[in-house]
C-alpha cells in the first residue's frame, strides 16, 4: 500500500510539471528583469498564500512598453516628419503634378495666363461640390472609426479588469474549497486547480500580447477542464463553495467571450483604403486649385506652408488612428491592466509550487509513516 501511495505521488508530481512547463510556452517572450521574487511558503497546514507583489507591475510594464518602442517612436515621429518633408518636397511636387496634369491633358492651345483662366472656371465646381463633399465624408469617417476604436478599448479595459477581478476571487475560493481536504484524490484535485488557473491567467496574457497570429477560440480554454474537475470533486470537498465557484467560472467565461468579441471587432482593411484614398483626394484638389504660374510665383511660400499644414493634419489623423486601432501599442494602449496580470500568474505558479510540494511530502497523509 506504501508502494501505492508513492507511485500515486511521483506519477502526480510528473504530470503537474509537465502541465506548468505546457502552461508556460503559452506566454510571450519578456525581457529579463533583476526583480526579487517572493517564494510560495504555507501558511496553514494545506492553504497555500501568495498574494500577488504590486510592484513588479510597474517592472512588468516597463517591459512591454521596451518591446513596443519602435512602434511608438515610428507613431509619434509621423507627424513631424511628413509636415517637414512635404515642407520641402512640395514645390517638386507642384512641378511634378503639373507636367503629369499636361502630358494627360495634351491641349491643343497654349495657356498665356498661366491657366488662371481655367483655374477660373474649375474653381466653382471644386469649392462647391468636390471639396466639401471629401471633407464631410472624410471627417465622418475620421470620427466614427476614432470614436468607435476607443470605445473598443475601453470596453477591452473593464473586461480585463472583471477578469482579473473574478480570477482573484476564484483563486481564493478553490484554495478555501479544498482547505481540509483529507485525501489523495482532494489535494491532487487542489493542485490540478490551481494549474488550470495558472493556465487560464497565461492565456489571457498571450491573447493581450497583440502578437496573435492564429484566430483565438473562444471554447479553447482551461475553465471548462475546471468546472469539470470542481463537479468531480464535489463529494471530497467542502460543498459550501462549490455553487460560488461554479459561479465565478461562469463569469470568467462570459467576460473572455466579450473580450474576444472585442478584439475581433475592427475595421478591415477597405475601411482604411477609403480613409487614405479621400485624403489623397484632398490633397490632389488643392495641387488643381493652386496650379496657377503666377500664383506659385507670388506666394510660392505661402502655398508651401498650406500644403506642409495639410500634409500635417493627414498624417496626425493617421497616426491617432493607427495607434488607437492597436489596444496593446502606441500612446492609447491598455498594457497598465495587462501587466497586472503577470504578478498574478507568478503568484499561481506559486501555488501550484507549495500544493505539489504538499503531494511530495512524505509525512502526508497523516499516519502514512505507520502505514
Amino acid at each position: 500500500m506504501s508502494r501505492t501511495l508513492r507511485r500515486r505521488r511521483r506519477r502526480a508530481v510528473v504530470l503537474l510539471s509537465i502541465a506548468v512547463r505546457q502552461a508556460t510556452g503559452l506566454l510571450p517572450s519578456l525581457p529579463l528583469r533583476s526583480t526579487t521574487r517572493q517564494r510560495a511558503t504555507p501558511v496553514a497546514d494545506d492553504f497555500c498564500v501568495l498574494p500577488p507583489d504590486d510592484a513588479d507591475i510597474s517592472a512588468t510594464l516597463d517591459d512591454l512598453l521596451t518591446e513596443t518602442r519602435g512602434f511608438d517612436l515610428a507613431l509619434r515621429a509621423a507627424p513631424i516628419v511628413a509636415p517637414g518633408f512635404a515642407f520641402i518636397a512640395y514645390p517638386y511636387v507642384a512641378a511634378a503634378f503639373r507636367a503629369v496634369f499636361e502630358l494627360v491633358k495634351n491641349a491643343p492651345y497654349v495657356e498665356v495666363d498661366g491657366g488662371q483662366y481655367e483655374i477660373n472656371i474649375l474653381t466653382p465646381t471644386l469649392i462647391g461640390i468636390v471639396m466639401p463633399s471629401l471633407s464631410i465624408s472624410f471627417g465622418t469617417l475620421v470620427a466614427t472609426t476614432v470614436n468607435t476604436l476607443r470605445q473598443r478599448q475601453l470596453d477591452l479595459r473593464v473586461l480585463l479588469n472583471q477578469e482579473l477581478s473574478a480570477v482573484q476571487l476564484l483563486r481564493v475560493g478553490l484554495d478555501a474549497n479544498f482547505r481540509g481536504a483529507t485525501t489523495m484524490n482532494a489535494r491532487e484535485a487542489d493542485a490540478r486547480a490551481a494549474l488550470l488557473l495558472e493556465g487560464y491567467v497565461a492565456r489571457v496574457i498571450q491573447e493581450s500580447s497583440g502578437r496573435t497570429e492564429e484566430s483565438v477560440s473562444v471554447p479553447n480554454n482551461e475553465l471548462g477542464a475546471l468546472s469539470s474537475l470542481l463537479s468531480e470533486t464535489a463529494a471530497d470537498a467542502s460543498s459550501t463553495y462549490q455553487n460560488n465557484l461554479h459561479a465565478l467560472v461562469a463569469t470568467l467565461s462570459e467576460r473572455r467571450s466579450a473580450r474576444l468579441a472585442h478584439l475581433a471587432t475592427t475595421y478591415p482593411a477597405v475601411h482604411y483604403a477609403v480613409l487614405t484614398a479621400i485624403a489623397a483626394s484632398i490633397v490632389l484638389a488643392y495641387l488643381v486649385e493652386t496650379d496657377q504660374e503666377v500664383l506659385q510665383f507670388l506666394s510660392s511660400l505661402q502655398l508651401r506652408l498650406l500644403f506642409t499644414i495639410l500634409i500635417g493634419v493627414f498624417s496626425g489623423v493617421g497616426s491617432v488612428v493607427t495607434d488607437i486601432a492597436d489596444p496593446f501599442r502606441g500612446a492609447y494602449r491598455i498594457t497598465s491592466t495587462v501587466a497586472q496580470f503577470f504578478p498574478l500568474r507568478e503568484a499561481l505558479i506559486g501555488d501550484v509550487a507549495c500544493k505539489r510540494a504538499a503531494l511530495d511530502d512524505g509525512e502526508w497523509p497523516p499516519g502514512s509513516e505507520h502505514i
